[in-house]
């Protein structure tokens, strides 16, 4: 069982998962604050 898991973990690109995770929270973060300014259109067409 823990072969498995190191083998995923050596495998596995941590820049692609890293930079995923990071371009979600501006998306959502960037849709908050549009919504927060009060342009739910533009809010709506990023999110």
């Amino acid at each position: 069982m823990n072969d498995v898991v190191q083998k995923y973990r050596d495998n596995l690109d941590w820049s692609i998962v890293i930079s995923s995770i990071t371009a979600a929270v501006i998306i959502g973060a960037g849709a908050y604050g549009l919504r927060k300014a009060g342009l739910r259109t533009a809010a709506n067409i990023v999110k």
